[in-house]
């Protein structure tokens, strides 16, 4: 039987590589979204964004099978948001031109909403830890 020393260093080694893949994620919407925005680098950018999404859906596959649920339930939550924002990137990538608007309210949003969720991630893991704020 895992003693409790050990699953909490458990826990903080899947907690810092969960904040670290959802923090890239996000970063390399970003990135993807300049590069669209501007037309320089896309096809780079596309790249890096991909492969920081595989890197965070291995790291979101391994946390839902050790975190308690008021973690799980926080990263469900940004899980969908992000998801939701790398589906309208990828909709609206498709054609930037046309969906210059789309495009920069994309921006706003993963400023406004996704960048939170995430932090409220981060701050449930670090609670789970016993890290005070």
């Amino acid at each position: 039987m895992e003693s409790q020393s050990e699953s909490l260093e458990r826990r903080r080694t899947c907690y810092i590589t969960l904040n670290t893949a959802a923090r890239q994620y996000l970063t390399e919407m970003g990135n993807y979204l300049h590069a669209l925005q501007h037309d320089e680098g896309v096809a780079a950018a596309l790249e890096s964004l991909e492969a920081a999404r595989m890197t965070y859906r291995d790291s979101y596959a391994e946390a839902q099978m050790i975190v308690p649920n008021a973690v799980l339930a926080a990263s469900r939550a940004a899980k969908k948001r992000l998801n939701h924002a790398y589906g309208d990137l990828a909709r609206y990538g498709a054609e930037p031109s046309r969906y210059a608007g789309e495009l920069a309210n994309l921006e706003r949003h993963l400023h406004r909403e996704v960048w939170p969720s995430v932090g409220a991630l981060r701050k449930s893991m670090r609670a789970d830890l016993g890290v005070d704020d």
